[in-house]
């Protein structure tokens, strides 16, 4: 039976297909593939499908490799220029796989030539031949492990759809996995998805049509609004002549949010996570120069508190999670209904997610009430402690709202994750330095500040045609190793050089230890920024492991309700003008 078959077949049994969902690593596992549950339960509500979904970031055998190939770069890059290896390594990782799987015939010179730039050009620093032999065979053990990985998958479920939702972390174990179904059970149809095409992968980039045209291995691919498209496609009720899906494809309609079925992970190892996720829209209601969010999904959508709720409370109750990250790009649109509606239920559940600072945030009683609500974890976008950059990055906020949010925030309680963007065009050494004194201010109101230079895809971003033309953009990498590296990495011919932005981003993080501010990656960090933030503030959010055991009571978070204010007088707050 070929692909084409295999359509027909599952068609003309009415849907009744056997479909194997998975996401590969390394994508970070903070919380379950809301995802991939989504389409599990999406497509067997309405497809009749028998839909396996996993996640194998959390298997063994690749956090074994995660954590050999992490503690080679630990030990081959100085200390001073590895500051970001949590952030960055990724990158070294991604394109050394990725470099790895497309090898044919290239000399050990030209192959490892681009493992060795590929290194200098993320920690700036150069590796030996015995230290890239090294890292060469972690990558030989990883593609070895995936094979058996999928194989065990694929004879045991006898797929006859097999996808992959693919983020950027993931795209060359993706790519990999895809060539091998494809080799050894070529009737099984192949499908891609993710969020790897919101920026990597953007339609219309280099990127995008080489991997349409240069991967017989891929049957169909789909952007956006997966479930309606793959459900469709499934149906065949569009062209099978085509490869590549978008919400064009059915006139842009959205899926209805208010009406989709609770996300499945029943196939998943809960216990794995430390939260369990859901989400409350779309899209995003704002445009950061450099995100790629609006341009995705278009126009914002939201779902009614009812239904979060809901959601929420069968998670809650199923999973044994009081802890819920929502995969939002932005709370704000439904933080005050959501906290209400919680206030109003018996169940002693936490949320976490993404905030923008507003003006709602500068009043001390909303953030308390927030925090009786449940908002256990505000990540907020601050990007700089420049006015001027601030404006350039589209944040429509300044400086003194910043501090009056963080502030009003974390003496409720709540975590407060600060995110910078360092590097980003335009941004001078003394820009630089506002940023790190907005830092020493905030601190012992900052839980987390965690930074990342500037990225630029070659289109997507919010100001991507700006950029165009204004700035020359080039292959970060020589085009001797295009067919290597496959998936283009670009920059931008502006100041800050990448060089510079890397090494500004290493000395933010350098000067945040010395705050005693964490950054936590490990659960050990973990413990130690809950002590410190318990130690700061009366009314901190119970700490991981407290919440993690799920026995906090409903009493913790109700019980919020006095509060002593804090003297800012020293941080210059005169709130007298709002720019939404």
């Amino acid at each position: 039976m070929n692909t084409i078959e295999t359509l027909k077949d599952i068609r003309e049994t009415g849907g009744q297909g056997r479909m194997l969902l998975l996401l590969l690593p390394f994508w970070d596992p903070l919380v379950p593939p809301l995802g991939l549950a989504s389409l599990k339960s999406y497509l067997q509500r309405h497809g009749n499908y028998a839909v396996s979904a996993y996640d194998a970031n959390i298997e063994g055998d690749f956090t074994d490799i995660y954590d050999r190939y992490f503690g080679a770069l630990a030990d081959f890059v100085p200390e001073k220029k590895r500051k970001l290896l949590f952030n960055m390594g990724h990158e070294v990782l991604k394109n050394h796989t990725m470099a790895f799987i497309n090898r044919t015939t290239e000399p050990d010179e030209v192959y490892f030539g681009l493992i060795s730039e590929i290194a200098y050009k993320t920690f700036y620093t150069q590796l030996s031949q015995e230290q890239l032999l090294h890292m060469e065979e972690i990558i030989k053990l990883f593609i070895s492990r995936i094979e058996r990985y999928v194989m065990n998958y694929v004879e045991e479920l006898k797929p006859h759809v097999f996808g992959l939702s693919v983020y950027s972390g993931s795209l060359p174990a993706s790519l990999y996995a895809f060539r091998f179904v494809k080799q050894h059970y070529p009737h099984i149809f192949t499908v891609m998805g993710g969020a790897v095409f919101s920026n990597e992968l953007k339609p219309g980039s280099p990127n995008y049509h080489r991997v349409l045209n240069e991967t017989p291995y891929i049957d169909k691919i789909v952007e956006g609004e997966g479930e309606i498209l793959l459900l469709q496609l499934l149906n065949g009720e569009l062209p099978d002549d085509r490869k590549f899906y978008t919400k064009k494809d059915i006139k842009n309609v959205s899926v209805d949010l208010n009406a989709v079925p609770v996300p499945d992970f029943s196939d998943i190892n809960m216990d794995a996570y430390l939260t369990v996720s859901s989400s409350t829209g779309r899209s995003c209601p704002f445009e950061c120069s450099f995100c790629s969010e609006t341009i995705f999904w278009g126009r914002y959508t939201k779902r009614a508190p009812a239904t979060i709720i809901g959601e929420i409370q069968r998670l809650h109750r199923q999973y044994k999670k009081q802890l819920i990250f929502m995969c939002d790009s932005i709370l704000n649109p439904v933080m005050d209904p959501l906290t209400d509606a919680l206030l109003e239920i018996d169940d002693p559940i936490y949320f976490d997610g993404y905030f923008r600072i507003d003006k709602k945030s500068q009043d001390l009683k909303n953030t308390i009430k927030w925090r009786r609500g449940g908002y256990y974890r505000a990540r907020m976008g601050v990007e700089s402690g420049s006015e001027a950059m601030l404006k350039m990055m589209h944040k429509d906020i300044t400086v003194k709202q910043i501090k009056q949010a963080v502030i009003n925030l974390a003496t409720a309680g709540i975590k407060t994750t600060t995110m910078f963007v360092v590097g980003h065009p335009g941004e001078t050494e003394e820009q630089f330095q506002e940023t790190l004194k907005l830092i020493e201010e905030l601190q012992d109101f900052i839980y987390e500040a965690d930074c990342n230079p500037f990225q630029f895809y070659y289109s997507g971003q919010v100001d991507s045609a700006a950029w165009e033309a204004q700035f020359k953009k080039e292959s970060l990498y020589n085009e001797k190793y295009d067919d290597l590296i496959f998936s283009k990495t670009w920059t931008l011919d502006v100041y800050p050089v990448r060089e510079i932005a890397y090494e500004r981003a290493n000395r933010f993080v350098e000067f945040v230890e010395k705050l005693g501010i964490y950054n936590p990656y490990k659960l050990e960090d973990i413990r130690k920024a809950d002590e410190r933030w318990a130690a700061l503030h009366k009314n901190a959010v119970p700490s991981m492991l407290e919440i993690q055991h799920g026995k906090i009571p409903l009493s913790e978070k109700r019980s919020i309700a006095e509060f002593k204010m804090v003297d800012t007088s020293d941080l210059n707050l005169n709130l007298d003008e709002w720019n939404f």
